[in-house]
C-alpha cells in the first residue's frame, strides 16, 4: 500500500493555551480541525502521547 491515502481516525489527549484553548472550548464533537503542534508523551516514560497545539490552521 505504500504511495496510497490512507484515512486515519485517531482519538488522543491535547493541550492548549491561552487564545488556542479559548478556541477549542466553542468546538463541538465531531468538528474537523486543522492544527499543528508536537506529540509528547502523557507522562514520563509513558507508550500514550498527547498532542501540544500551537497553531490552529485556518481553512481558506
Amino acid at each position: 500500500m505504500a504511495g496510497r491515502r490512507q484515512r486515519v481516525e485517531l482519538e488522543l489527549q491535547a493541550v492548549a493555551f491561552a487564545e488556542l484553548a479559548r478556541r477549542l472550548q466553542q468546538v463541538g464533537p465531531g468538528q474537523t480541525l486543522r492544527l499543528a503542534g508536537f506529540l509528547m508523551p502523557t507522562r514520563r516514560g509513558a507508550r500514550s502521547l498527547k498532542l501540544n497545539i500551537t497553531e490552529w490552521i485556518e481553512e481558506p
